[in-house]
């Protein structure tokens, strides 16, 4: 069956590395990110009692104590109103620098704190104006006797908050389009599997359609011409062939309609993948899975070997995909019977459905005493040891469990699937 994996595409041989955007976003938030942005605000307040108390060189007054925890009040209000904030700050700023030293060196701090989260949260013609007016109310406190190095102070005492705002302000907008990108890229690679595994499915609809359909509509032809032609009076040989004819037009159908699943019809959406196509695969309706059930017995019975067959009512809430699963489980079970135990071997198959606190399951069990004829049946072509692997693979697609074991001289499959897969995948 060909691969869909080309050794000539470079995206199969050198999977792209994760570019620097794509790293950026993928590492963990450094701690200062995590920390809560009021705990951070809340340390302007803390700061200033720490200082006044204990790094202050002089007692503080009640002006200082005053004018310093009210600045620092005014960062806590930050986020959501950075304007008024630094035009706030404003005023206290003149009133600090003509006190003492405490609140002097306090003050100022708050207020270039204040006037950087204005540049970081806000832009246009009002931060441009408060960034002007900052300028104002701090030139006429320098020493202008050296011009040059009083516009140095200006810009050092304005510029300084302005250019720390920016620059987070920048890293916010890289973080940002780097996680844009990120999420871009991951959006883009979902897309390429998709298509790839759209293509396998192709691939794998015209396997089965060139090769495997036509070898079983062959066997359907050959069988229905040999009813007509061989002349015979034995009613078992004409059975046989009434069966063989019958099983082969069903899995006729059951390949034409996997065939129509795997190639995907116009109304796929282009975000579905296998998983949701094989929702839309109602080989098995639940109303009839009872009858396919009983019907799977019948075969097997009609193969030679003693089935007795326990099937419970199918609830009205059973699920198509579920359905199938539970009667492909039955199917591979009784036929793993004629294989490895043979004809005469007797098999006792039972479906019943239990309710818990996940919802209903559909319980399935398939044993066999092993006593048949010892060797399997010459007719029935030997597996490649998939069987289990590919019940198993189908069992947890609709999230439920299987388990295979022996059981006395013979062996045992029970498997336990959700009725509804839609709410077990939920």
């Amino acid at each position: 069956m060909p691969s869909q994996s080309t050794p000539d595409d470079p995206a199969q041989q050198h999977p792209a590395r994760p570019n620097r955007e794509q790293q950026a976003a993928a590492r963990p938030a450094r701690w200062w990110a995590r920390v809560p942005p009021l705990a951070v605000r809340a340390l302007a307040p803390i700061y200033a009692v720490t200082y006044l108390l204990v790094l202050a060189g002089t007692p503080a007054g009640p002006r200082e104590w005053a004018l310093s925890l009210a600045s620092a009040g005014l960062l806590l209000a930050g986020g959501r109103l950075p304007t008024v904030v630094a035009l706030a700050q404003a005023p206290l700023f003149l009133l600090a620098v003509q006190t003492t030293v405490s609140a002097s060196h306090l003050v100022p701090l708050f207020a270039a704190a204040s006037l950087a989260e204005l540049v970081y949260r806000r832009r246009g013609p009002v931060l441009w104006a408060c960034v002007a007016g900052a300028a104002g109310v701090v030139a006429p406190l320098i020493d202008w006797a050296d011009p040059p190095l009083g516009v140095v102070r200006v810009l050092l005492a304005v510029g300084s908050p302005v250019v720390a705002g920016a620059w987070l302000r920048a890293q916010r907008g890289y973080m940002r389009q780097a996680e844009e990108r990120a999420e871009e890229a991951e959006r883009t690679k979902l897309i390429r599997e998709q298509a790839a595994r759209a293509e396998e499915r192709t691939a794998i609809a015209r396997e089965l359609h060139d090769v495997v359909a036509h070898h079983v509509a062959s066997i359907s032809l050959r069988v229905g011409v040999a009813r007509h032609v061989v002349s015979t009076s034995d009613p078992q040989v004409t059975a046989v062939l009434d069966d063989v004819h019958a099983t082969a037009a069903t899995a006729l159908t059951d390949l034409r309609r996997l065939v129509a699943v795997l190639r995907g019809g116009p109304d796929d959406a282009p975000g579905d993948s296998a998983g949701s196509g094989a929702r839309r695969l109602a080989l098995t309706k639940p109303a009839a899975l009872e009858a396919e059930l009983r019907g799977a017995a019948q075969r097997a019975r009609s193969a030679g070997i003693d089935v007795t067959a326990d099937i419970a009512p199918t609830p009205p809430a059973m699920d198509a995909l579920c359905g199938a699963t539970v009667l492909r489980i039955a199917q591979e079970g009784l036929t793993n019977v004629l294989k490895h135990a043979g004809a005469g071997a007797q098999a006792r198959l039972t479906v019943h459905y239990d309710d818990g606190a996940a919802g209903s399951v559909a319980v399935v069990e398939v044993a066999d005493s092993g006593g048949g004829s010892g060797a399997p049946d010459p007719h029935v072509a030997e597996g490649g040891g998939h069987g289990l692997v590919g019940m198993a693979e189908r069992v947890a697609l609709v999230g439920g469990r299987l388990e295979a074991e022996r059981h006395g001289q013979g062996w045992r499959l029970h498997a336990e699937v959700p009725v509804d897969a839609e709410r077990s995948s939920a």
